[in-house]
This record gives C-alpha cells, sequence and structure tokens, in this order.
C-alpha cells in the first residue's frame, strides 16, 4: 500500500470506527492482508489523540519466540475490531478463544 493509501485507509477507518461509536484498545486481524489496514488505522487513530493498538494474527503459532498465535499491545478481555481481506473474498473468519 502507498503512503497515500495508508492514509487514506487510515483515516477512512478512524472515522467508520466513530460513526459506529466503537471504542476499541486495537484494531487487526489475520496476517498478511489485515496488516496494512491495521497499522493504517492505528497511526490515523494515534494523529487524532486516539488510543488504538494493531494486532496481528497469524494461521499458524511461530517456531519461535513467544510461539504465539496473537502479537499486539492489548490483555485478554479488550475490545478489538477485526480486520483484513476476507471481506474482499467472501470467506469466513473462524476464531477460537485461547
Amino acid at each position: 500500500m502507498s503512503g497515500e493509501g495508508q492514509l487514506v485507509i487510515g483515516d477512512l477507518g478512524v472515522a467508520r470506527l466513530a460513526t459506529r461509536g466503537w471504542q476499541p484498545s486495537a484494531v487487526g486481524g489475520l496476517t498478511l492482508g489485515a496488516d496494512p489496514v491495521a497499522y493504517a488505522v492505528a497511526a490515523a487513530a494515534h494523529r487524532a489523540g486516539i488510543a488504538i493498538d494493531a494486532f496481528t494474527v497469524r494461521k499458524q503459532p511461530k517456531q519461535h519466540g513467544t510461539a504465539g498465535r496473537v502479537e499486539g499491545c492489548f490483555a485478554a478481555g479488550s475490545a478489538v475490531v477485526i480486520v483484513g481481506a476476507a471481506e474482499l473474498y467472501g470467506s469466513e473468519l473462524e476464531f477460537e478463544e485461547e
């Protein structure tokens, strides 16, 4: 995504969250599709003085480091918004509580 695209997507994402009245502590989804959107929204939120961080979800746990599937700055029970490319392809997102 271009720098201009990141600015546009980020600002639109923050505006959409405000329109819906959502106040998540983080935004993210399945890597690689969600990453640029989540980072753009987190950056736009920061510019607007809103605290929203980004997170990433892997299909498989890493084989090193924390070996986690979810990486980001939030605690269990935090309000989050899931973003990604699934909407574009009509696929379903499935999540298990871990």
